[in-house]
């Protein structure tokens, strides 16, 4: 279970920063774009609080150009511990 991948939330909340950036959208546009009442959602992934739902996430993708999710999460693997002799 140890050497499962995980979605890193914080390096995650940078690159939807840095898609937001070259794409030119500020919250308001995502929070249009996504129907939203408030940008509540967004402040939070972008502080790194919480990700997206994953129907969410599949919206953004469009947004930001058609990438894949592989593109908008990034996604870590655990470092293993040194084996003990």
């Amino acid at each position: 279970m140890g050497d499962m991948p995980y979605i890193d939330v914080m390096a995650t909340a940078d690159n939807i920063r840095r898609l937001m950036r070259i794409n030119n959208l500020k919250v308001a546009d995502i929070q249009r774009w996504m129907n939203f009442s408030t940008g509540n959602s967004v402040y939070k992934w972008l502080r790194g609080d919480c990700l997206p739902s994953l129907d969410t996430m599949i919206c953004l993708c469009r947004l930001f150009g058609n990438i894949t999710l592989e593109e908008l999460l990034i996604i870590r693997m655990p470092e293993r511990e040194p084996v003990k002799r």
